[in-house]
């Protein structure tokens, strides 16, 4: 027998657990893991339950043990192989490890065993098939089908002994058919629906996955099978996905441990096997040693970003982080478990995780970076959205600051830039400490912004609606009098067609009115944050309904899973306010912004929070990468200001805690250090030393405090006196009398259990942990407490009836409250809600009544409507409901009995401390939500919360950094108390929090860039446009030169003819900026039309302002062609006409004028000639280059008055002109017009 032998076993016998035998680490966890992707599948970790085992494959006599563990699948008809994690040692045997625990589940397998023994196999598995939640109608006729089918087997039994065996149950079916088709066909349908059924169809059909399944997907197994609640089309995605999954395992088992692998084979986000299950999985000794490295790298990058907050680890330090992870992993690991080393094949692995698209490789500078895909897709993804909204038309809201409602932050320039930036700007990050004004700016502007944006969608409603009368069908003859003119007013014409037509206006309102109902369920601005209390002060600081990210992206989820008849609850979003960015994660900020361009109107971005605080728990640095980036575009402001009427000196400290410098301490002001015994008080220097104390002893001994896990130790002897004096008799010298408005930080988790059992026994007289079972949690009422997992539970809300209707539904049967809080009689009604991590409360009452349950019809409206977190969880007390109101309330003739169903349940009042009371059921409360006691907190738990008083203890620790003691110094209002010597804070103050490595600062600088060089881009090029359509009416272009495309399919008009006749709309020359009269404008001769069909088949018309060619345009009617001519200006400018006397052209031949064209020029065609020489484009050029400008200003001569003389215009004889500077192909081009020219002198045009 090898050190770690694997065990066969075989499950005699198995159970869940009750609830008082559950510790207080051991209650059921549901939902663990929420998946953001509408495409993932739902966590759900198998319940807690005592399985007896049975050992088969030992060599002493067969033993059976009983074990506490969390299998998914434990029927009696499953075998499963076993690996042990330890050495089977004298003093640690087998059956002890199966007791500790200390075991790994390799494979399942059916049970084929044979003969009578298979025989009682079947059989155990016909009984499992019928549950709870089987339909009464299968089960009528159970009891005796399986009595007949065990004859049947123990007849063939005889026969053929072999045959008769769990894996050949579908051919013993057929066999019995033959005897009984009513009952074979009844087992059948148990098997299609029935739990036990579904996994023994995935045992025969897809029995390599089987092997495996439980092991690498424990918590997504019962998702992955289909269940009655799913779609068709979600039936077929997913006995698809098995069908894929068994190729996988047999083709290529390593692709299970890559999530992004495994997506772009199955669709299905979210289906990643840890490295640890995919390492005792029976495949793993078969894989190349490529697969192997590939998946153990994998593991080492995911834990070094989880650790340390990285997006990407560097290739230079591969050997670095690599021995960080081996070390963690020896710290977790058993001592006798076999340990990995670093694989001699590194870089292939990570060749080979590049090749398949699960790193993405980036080179910078000398730096080589390798991102986790996810990570990258989330940096990118959040990229991609930020460039839509930035490239969109500027969106300025119609909001004025300077009207009197803006008074209060009028008065602070900082504030009143956020409020012009997001007035104006499409991002806007605002970061400040607390009392800075942050929510207070964003309400002001954005309630202000709302209301403007409603009454224009109410004008615009009440538009629709006068159009509709107007144009309604039914109007008859005698309704003409509706119809009014443009003077009258449109609401009386409504008014007058309701007299008319009461019938189809009330058609109309109602069919309007359920539209607005529809479309406006939150409105165009949407606040949230990522947690429940920060969520709760938003709702009550601004006024409007406030929710968390996760409710946002669950209620995304729940109607794209549906059928999307309606319209999203969030479908109107056009601004989103983020508050508490600091704790919002890379991933979670790209799922929300993704899912909200997706399926609403998103226009503008207002993210709020400290960017000193700590960063998110999860890997990234979301706000201080985006402070970084934006700040240089001016779309960052940072409040400095503080507002509040106390707490100065807490605002001050904070500030030289940012820059790491040691705050100042007055116990007047608020700020005070409490020191333990040990430390010398006189020691301190001069600044501390005014706020410090020591504490003198307690008279009582402290309270024993337990530790809850196995290898944690619990606090020092003075660390636990300095706590207990504190609390026991300090409390009105430190201001924490009062527990609702003072909170107990700690750094450690270990303190924060000690704390939570001496606020326990201090404030409400009890202790945490039950006596008679210490690892058991008790609540009581005054408790303070906290949610620290997300679950759906039922709450309980009052219905919009009177307290005298129904009063034998609303009567109290029995309540326990705190001596002030007194629940109402109200007539309460079941829905579902998620309650989030961090969510705080106080336990008011424990109240036990008949409530009414909730309609399934109902169920679905809230997960789409009020509660975008409902309808997650598959299981409540709704289902119980139905089966215990009796039949008729699932159509709709049964509406009545629906609501009349109730049932009599306990619930907790709960008051969030911030105005609002939950009431939730007490049992799902404590289970699901995992309810802990919130005496004292961990910082991140606290983070997005404040109170009067905090008081933080330090904690001596190395990881502990200045943004610790920052983030917990700001959540005080009024006092801050810090426990701990003046060394642990000055070490703390001085310690700079690690780097976290990111990509996303980079990407949005880039980004910014590159959007304001397409918006200059752009902005060139419309002013060029406009320039090139309204050249000529803005600068007044003098010549406009028209030449054939191809001179030699028509001759052309004689130039002089043409510019005869085009200079004839320069007769009357207006002066630019005078005003024209009606006079001067009849005065102008019309323009002649032309028809450009008689003249050329298609022209190019250019502007020569700056010598070039700046417009080329076809024209091929008419119209088009005397458009053109009508643009043609009226007006000379000046400088272009210039006197004989001074103009520097040369002439080589005075009886023929020498035209020297620019290049540019010369190629377009033709250059007129019609106009003088010391007039033309040339003799100005030369001008401006041969004469100084104050020569040229001093000898210009005035322009000639050309409209005094238009019979004797000098025309130039094309036929005699010398060229100059011509290359050969613009001597081609002229010469071709000029003998066109000619040869069209006599055509009478």
């Amino acid at each position: 027998m090898s050190d770690r032998p694997k065990l066969i076993v075989s499950f005699v016998e198995s159970r869940r657990l009750d609830k008082d035998e559950l510790d207080s680490d051991e209650e059921e966890l549901e939902e663990e893991d929420f998946e953001f992707s509408v495409s993932g599948l739902k966590s759900v970790t198998p319940e807690l339950r005592q399985v007896t085992m049975r050992i088969l494959n030992l060599d002493k006599p067969v033993e059976t043990v009983s074990v506490k563990c969390r299998l998914p699948w434990t029927w009696p008809w499953l075998q499963a192989t076993i690996q042990l994690k330890c050495k089977v040692t004298k003093y640690l045997s087998e059956i002890n490890q199966l007791h500790n625990g200390t075991f790994s589940v390799i494979q399942y397998h059916l049970n084929q065993t044979q003969g009578d023994l298979g025989m009682g196999i079947c059989i155990q598995f016909i009984n499992s098939l019928k549950d709870k939640d089987t339909d009464d109608g299968l089960v009528a006729g159970f009891g005796s089908c399986k009595d007949e089918f065990g004859v049947f087997l123990r007849d063939l039994v005889y026969e053929n002994p072999a045959e008769v065996r769990l894996g050949n149950l579908s051919e013993l079916l057929d066999k019995f058919e033959s005897y009984n088709s009513a009952a074979a066909q009844l087992f059948r349908q148990l098997i299609s629906s029935s739990v036990a059924g579904k996994v023994w169809l995935l045992a025969t059909n897809q029995p390599f996955f089987f092997r495996a399944a439980p092991i690498l997907f424990n918590k997504k197994i019962i998702s992955i099978l289909p269940s009655e609640d799913d779609s068709l089309e979600m039936v077929r995605k997913k006995k698809a996905l098995l069908d894929k999954l068994e190729e996988i395992t047999q083709e290529a088992p390593w692709k299970m441990g890559f999530s992004d692998i495994m997506y772009s084979e199955t669709n299905f986000s979210g289906l990643e096997a840890p490295y640890f299950a995919m390492k005792t999985a029976w495949f793993f000794d078969g894989l190349e040693d490529i697969h192997k490295s590939s998946l153990l790298l994998y593991d080492a990058i995911k834990t070094e970003c989880r650790n340390r907050g990285h997006t990407f680890v560097l290739q230079g330090n591969m050997n670095f982080w690599f021995e960080s992870y081996l070390k963690s992993r020896r710290r977790l690991a058993k001592k006798e478990e076999d340990l990995e080393e670093m694989p001699r094949n590194s870089y292939d692995a990570l060749l080979f995780l590049l090749e398949h698209d699960v790193l993405m490789q980036e080179i910078k500078g000398a730096e080589e970076r390798f991102h986790l895909m996810r990570f990258w897709r989330a940096e990118e993804g959040i990229c991609s959205h930020l460039q839509d909204i930035l490239k969109e038309p500027d969106w300025e809201l119609p909001v004025d600051l300077e009207e009197p409602q803006f008074k209060r932050i009028q008065e602070d320039e900082d504030q009143m830039r956020a409020a012009g930036c997001i007035r104006s700007k499409p991002i806007t990050l605002i970061s400040g400490r607390g009392g800075t004004g942050k929510t207070e700016v964003v309400s002001a502007v954005l309630s202000a912004a709302e209301k403007m944006m409603l009454c224009e969608d109410a004008s615009l409603l009440t538009d629709d609606l006068n159009s509709s009368v107007l144009t309604n069908d039914n109007s008859t003859d005698n309704q003409t009098d509706v119809i009014t003119s443009d003077e009258e007013d449109a609401d009386s014409a409504a008014v007058m067609w309701r007299k008319h037509n009461p019938d189809v206006f009330k058609d109309t309102e109602n069919s309007i009115s359920k539209a607005v109902e529809k479309t406006t369920s939150n409105g165009p601005i949407l606040y949230c944050a990522p947690t429940g209390k920060a969520a709760s002060v938003i709702k009550k600081r601004v006024g409007k309904k406030a929710f968390t990210i996760h409710q946002v992206l669950a209620s995304w989820k729940i109607y794209k899973s549906g059928d999307m008849l309606g319209v999203w609850k969030f479908a109107e979003t056009r601004i989103v306010a983020v508050d508490e960015c600091s704790m919002v994660s890379l991933e979670l900020f790209h799922w929300l912004i993704k899912y909200l361009r997706s399926g609403s109107m998103l226009q503008k971005i207002v993210l709020l929070g400290d960017h000193l605080q700590l960063p998110s728990v999860d890997p990234g640095n979301f706000m201080a990468d985006l402070h970084a980036a934006l700040k240089q575009k001016g779309m960052v402001v940072e409040l400095k200001t503080n507002h509040r009427s106390e707490g100065n000196l807490i605002f001050n400290n904070a500030t030289k805690i940012s820059e790491q410098k040691i705050p100042e301490f007055d116990k007047e002001a608020g700020f005070s250090l409490i020191i333990p015994g040990s430390s010398n008080l006189y020691k301190l220097p001069p600044l501390i030393r005014k706020g410090a104390f020591k504490l003198d002893p307690s008279t009582t001994k402290p309270l024993d405090t337990v530790v809850p896990r196995r290898g944690r130790e619990g606090l020092g002897v003075e660390r636990r006196e300095l706590y207990w004096a504190l609390l026991r008799d300090n409390q009105l010298r430190f201001n924490i009398k009062d527990d609702e408005k003072s909170q107990i930080i700690s750094f450690i988790n270990r303190d924060c259990e000690s704390l939570n059992q001496f606020g326990c026994f201090v404030y409400n007289k009890h202790t945490m942990y039950e006596l008679t079972k210490k690892w058991k949690k008790q609540f009581h009422i005054r408790d303070k407490v906290m949610c620290t997992k997300n679950a759906d539970i039922s709450v309980y809300e009052p219905e919009d009836k009177s307290e005298d209707e129904d009063n034998i539904k609303s009567c109290i049967l029995e309540e326990i409250n705190d001596g002030i809080y007194k629940e109402p009689n109200l007539v309460l009604r079941e829905r579902k809600e998620r309650l989030m991590n961090g969510s705080l409360y106080k336990i008011r009452a424990v109240v036990k009544k008949s409530v009414k349950l909730q309609k399934e019809e109902q169920q679905e409206l809230q997960a789409e409507g009020d509660d975008p977190g409902a309808n997650l969880s598959s299981a409540g007390s709704l289902q119980e409901g139905k089966r215990g109101g009796g039949e008729g309330g699932g159509g709709e003739g049964g509406g009545r009995e629906e609501e009349e169903r109730s049932m009599v349940t306990e619930y907790y009042v709960l008051d969030d401390l911030a105005g609002d009371i939950v009431r939730a059921n007490k049992d799902m409360l404590s289970k699901k939500c995992k309810l802990s006691h919130a005496w004292a907190l961990s910082i991140h738990k606290f983070q997005g919360s404040e109170a009067d008083t905090i008081v933080y203890a330090l904690s001596g620790s190395p990881y502990e950094t200045w943004q610790h003691v920052y983030t917990a110094v700001t959540r005080g209002k009024k006092n801050v108390v810090i426990l701990g010597s003046f060394k642990e804070l000055q070490d703390a103050i001085r310690r700079r929090p690690p780097l976290r490595q990111t990509a996303l600062k980079e990407k949005v600088k880039s980004l910014l860039i590159k959007v304001e060089k397409e918006k200059r881009e752009k902005l060139m090029n419309l002013d060029s446009n406009m320039t090139k359509s309204q050249g000529n009416r803005n600068k007044s272009p003098i010549l406009q030169y028209i030449v054939p495309r191809d001179s030699n399919e028509m001759l052309l008009p004689s130039p002089s003819k043409l510019i005869a006749r085009l200079s004839m709309s320069t007769s009357n020359p207006i002066t630019s900026g005078e005003p024209q009269n009606s006079a001067s404008n009849s005065s102008i001769p019309s323009r002649p039309l032309l028809n450009p069909r008689s003249l050329i088949p298609s022209v190019i018309v250019t502007h020569d302002c700056d010598l070039n060619p700046i417009l080329v345009e076809s024209f091929d009617d008419t119209d088009g062609f005397n458009e053109a001519i009508s643009q043609i200006p009226t007006e000379i400018p000046q400088e272009y006409q210039m006197s004989v006397e001074k103009s520097p052209v040369k002439r080589k031949n005075e009886s023929r004028p020498l035209i020297k064209t620019p290049p540019k020029l010369s190629r377009v065609g033709l250059l007129s000639g019609k106009r003088i020489a010391e007039n033309s484009p040339a003799s100005y050029l030369n001008q401006c280059q041969t004469d100084s400008p104050a020569t040229y200003t001093s000898s210009r001569a005035g322009p000639r008055d050309r409209t005094q003389d238009t019979t004797n215009q000098e025309m130039v004889d094309y036929s005699g002109v010398l060229f100059e500077d011509f290359d050969s192909e613009e001597e081609q081009i002229f010469s071709q017009a000029a003998d066109s020219a000619e040869a069209a002198s006599g055509s009478g045009f």
